[in-house]
């Protein structure tokens, strides 16, 4: 999700708690309605004070890029999290039905998703339909599925949906081996990175 796909109307819930880095206005839990003002994406939060003591009547989200995942989009669709290395330590192979030790940030993201009503789903390899692991052993998937539950309900207090399957309402997927790519123009934003690193960088010699 990015500031420039939303629409006057959209809805968007704030996940983290006040940190003195944004508004105080922004309540962990609660949704605001996206509007446009002077040209900017903002959502209102009247009468009160950033952290210098300016009082403010709106969140700009389009100069607080670096706010912006804190929010996410408050209805339609569902979030893929991929279990290994991105919601569970992997360091190398041990067999299907070993998952490492749970990480803590994305753990806690996923709980707040999960108490702002968010669906979201367990996005894996671990459950395509085949017929032996990678070390040649059976691939029991019932089994595979068992033991992600299990992780789940030690995490969340509560199973998740597991799929290796994308589909039209998927609205993200956070996982350590995707790679973004701006819509409809085939260029990542890495790349984008990079070139404005370079832009951006002092000249190797002076101009004269």
């Amino acid at each position: 999700m990015k500031v420039s796909e939303l629409n006057d109307g959209d809805e968007l819930t704030y996940l983290s708690e006040p940190d003195g880095s944004v508004l105080e206005c922004l309540e962990k839990g609660k949704t605001y309605k996206v509007e446009t003002f002077n040209g900017s994406k903002i959502i209102r939060c009247n009468g009160i004070h950033d952290k210098y003591g300016h009082s403010n009547e709106h969140f700009l989200l389009d100069s607080s890029m670096i706010n912006f995942d804190r929010f996410i989009q408050a209805s339609g669709g569902w979030i893929g999290v991929d279990l290994d290395c991105t919601l569970a330590v992997y360091d190398g192979w041990k067999g299907p039905y070993h998952i490492g030790e749970p990480i803590p940030a994305m753990v806690e993201r996923v709980k707040a998703w999960l108490a702002a009503g968010r669906e979201v789903r367990i996005f894996t390899a671990r459950v395509t339909e085949r017929v032996t692991n990678r070390d040649g052993t059976p691939h029991d998937i019932v089994k595979v599925r068992q033991v992600i539950d299990e992780f789940c309900m030690a995490q969340f207090n509560r199973t998740l949906p597991i799929t290796n399957i994308k589909t039209w309402d998927m609205m993200e997927l956070w996982d350590d081996r995707c790679v973004q790519v701006r819509p409809n123009t085939g260029v990542s934003l890495a790349d984008e990175l990079e070139a404005i690193r370079n832009a951006e960088a002092p000249h190797k010699y002076p101009e004269k």
